[in-house]
């Protein structure tokens, strides 16, 4: 018990110690292809008000950037073990306030993340992103393999949500760069209504 007065609790994953104010500003590990840089790329937040009492507080995390999942496939290519997948043209900073859970605009250098490679059975890869409006033209996907680089290019404004996650399904034509890789299908969610 802490007395007879209502407290308010504020809780933030990954903890950072220095964390001690209101502004600060949190960024995305550029190497995802592990659990460890992916899980300390995902950014938490929770508050809850408590009463005096015994019992357990129970605190609703939401996720506050966004989530790119991408699934590679060709026609061309027997074999895509191996292909490294990065997410690129993204800002990967922001500034971040954990008392209200607040995020401000992304900020800083854009930098590629490294969301993962292929193997025979994982034809699937995820990255965290920061919220963002990527503009058209840019190349937001690139695949490594085989010593070759094929590229996804932007043919529209693309616009990272706060708590979403995006699936894209994507296609190399060709087995020879710089092929086009295309979307063959996309979907949104909420990214606190899908199982991650």
């Amino acid at each position: 018990k802490w007395g007879d007065t209502d407290i308010d609790i504020v809780a933030y994953h990954p903890h950072d110690a220095g964390w001690t104010g209101s502004d600060h500003t949190f960024t995305v590990r550029t190497d995802q292809s592990t659990e460890e840089g992916y899980l300390s790329s995902d950014l938490l937040w929770a508050t809850a008000t408590a009463s005096p009492a015994d019992q357990p507080v129970k605190l609703d995390f939401t996720h506050k950037l966004s989530k790119l999942t991408v699934t590679l496939s060709s026609d061309d290519i027997d074999d895509l073990s191996g292909a490294e997948i990065r997410v690129c043209a993204t800002k990967v900073s922001a500034g971040f306030n954990p008392l209200l859970g607040a995020l401000s605009d992304a900020a800083g250098s854009v930098a590629e993340i490294n969301a993962g490679s292929l193997t025979e059975s994982l034809s699937t890869v995820s990255a965290i992103v920061v919220p963002q409006k990527v503009k058209a033209g840019s190349e937001l996907i690139k695949i490594v393999h085989a010593g070759k680089e094929y590229k996804y290019t932007l043919l529209e404004d693309m616009t990272f949500k706060s708590g979403y996650s995006y699936h894209w399904v994507l296609k190399i034509l060709g087995a020879d760069a710089p092929k086009v890789i295309r979307i063959v299908s996309g979907g949104v969610n909420d990214m606190d209504n899908v199982e991650w």
